[in-house]
């Protein structure tokens, strides 16, 4: 029996209402879908830790790392109805293929072209014990049908390992400012490790008569004792076909990771450090691998840290933080700053969701009164909308959330009953 079928669920409920009914928040929260509510086999999915992504339509696609017709998790749609209600359809079921060469376990987000086809990087079994990657694209049926499955590349090929640890999606050019990928420009990525320095590599696809080119651009930790970052594990800013921004989870000065810029010029492309993380005593500048970024139109850099900052906690703590274009970091909040401080989240892991009046929203892994993490904004001063509860509201979000033309948020969260499926929900600050 489920946990909010029992007296322990009914007093769940109950908190919840209580929390949700707080001054401090008039935000609206909604549970569009629940993983693994349906039946035992959770054939949805579940474990969410990767981003939605939204079509012009107004569906929602993501991915779980778990579960579905093989357990190795799923691409999913969730499509709104005239009634309000929302329908889920599983795209595809990885590891369909024999020794998983679809690819198994997928983290990272989705990307959609004009077509509505997606695409997506995904951990592999091929040749190499650990799993190599592969880029795919599921390619959207012109009437109904079903969708198709197209490995794009394959790394660690005829024992070249170019790279494997595929955590970071796919980027382009024109991303950030909402606009479909077109199908035919540059795809821009990178892989956790290998390469030539066995710390990741930045790449790009480029379509060329019916097959991709791929192309490394830049090995990690080329510089001496890593100062330039390694283990890439977040998408890149593409500001333009020259410019590429990301973080990396390890190395810098620090040992917590980068803020870099990658500059193609005449012989090739150049890594500049923008910030390097907990290069301040005690890590106050922010610690721990910095989540994905997003920016202004000013060219302002926004993000958080699951730890690190000016807390009293010893492991309760985490930052929102701002990188100027000229590399200036300026720590925005301190998570846990005071006893106590914790009621307003901690260990922020997502990265940001920026609105266009310039407001910033995210979520906490922990924090709040049952430690299940939070949903905050910030514009200057922190406020909690949302504390995730331990039964069916979801809890423990690892992944930004994204905004609609409407300003309403949504997000995913890896846990929501006893199963552990997760949710997809709806938040209107």
């Amino acid at each position: 029996m489920r946990l909010c079928q029992t007296l322990f669920g009914l007093l769940c409920v109950t908190l919840f209402a209580a929390i949700s009914l707080q001054p401090s928040s008039a935000a609206t929260y909604k549970v569009l879908h629940q993983f693994c509510a349906d039946n035992d086999k959770c054939l949805d999915g579940f474990a969410l830790t990767a981003p939605l992504i939204r079509d012009s339509g107004g569906s929602l696609y993501g991915i779980a790392e778990s579960g579905g017709a093989f357990g190795s998790g799923t691409a999913f749609r969730l499509s709104p109805s005239k009634h309000g209600d929302w329908k889920l359809t599983v795209l595809h079921d990885f590891c369909a293929e024999n020794d998983c060469s679809d690819g198994f376990n997928p983290r990272s987000p989705l990307i959609v072209d004009t077509s509505g086809n997606l695409y997506g990087v995904v951990d592999a079994n091929v040749s190499h014990e650990n799993g190599d990657g592969l880029v795919y694209e599921l390619i959207k049926p012109a009437r109904g049908g079903r969708w198709k499955y197209r490995v794009l590349y394959r790394f660690c090929v005829d024992l070249v390992c170019d790279g494997v640890s595929v955590q970071a999606g796919l980027a382009y050019e024109g991303q950030t400012s909402g606009l479909p990928y077109d199908g035919k420009s540059l795809l821009y990525g990178s892989v956790g490790a290998g390469g030539p320095n066995g710390s990741g590599v930045a790449f790009t696809l480029a379509p060329h008569k019916g097959g991709w080119i791929h192309t490394d651009i830049y090995g990690f930790c080329a510089q001496p004792n890593c100062t330039d970052g390694g283990n890439p594990v977040q998408p890149f800013i593409v500001k333009d076909a020259n410019h590429l921004i990301g973080v990396t989870a390890q190395g810098g000065t620090g040992g917590s990771g980068v803020a870099f810029t990658l500059t193609k010029g005449e012989t090739g492309w150049q890594n500049s450090v923008l910030h390097a993380f907990c290069s301040l005593k005690h890590c106050a500048d922010g610690g721990g691998s910095p989540s994905s970024l997003v920016t202004d139109a000013e060219g302002n850099l926004y993000g958080t840290t699951p730890s690190g900052g000016s807390c009293t906690h010893l492991f309760a703590c985490g930052t929102i933080f701002k990188i100027a274009p000229d590399g200036t970091e300026t720590v925005l909040f301190d998570f846990c700053k005071k006893v106590g401080g914790c009621k307003v989240g901690s260990d922020p892991e997502a990265g940001l969701a920026l609105a266009p009046e310039g407001t910033l929203y995210g979520t906490t892994v922990a924090g709040g009164l049952e430690g299940r993490g939070t949903i905050f904004s910030f514009d200057g001063t922190i406020k909690k909308l949302h504390e995730f509860c331990g039964c069916n509201f979801g809890g423990n979000s690892r992944s930004p959330m994204i905004i609609d033309p409407d300003g309403n948020l949504f997000g995913v969260t890896p846990q929501g009953d006893t199963s552990g499926g997760g949710v997809i929900y709806e938040l209107i600050p």
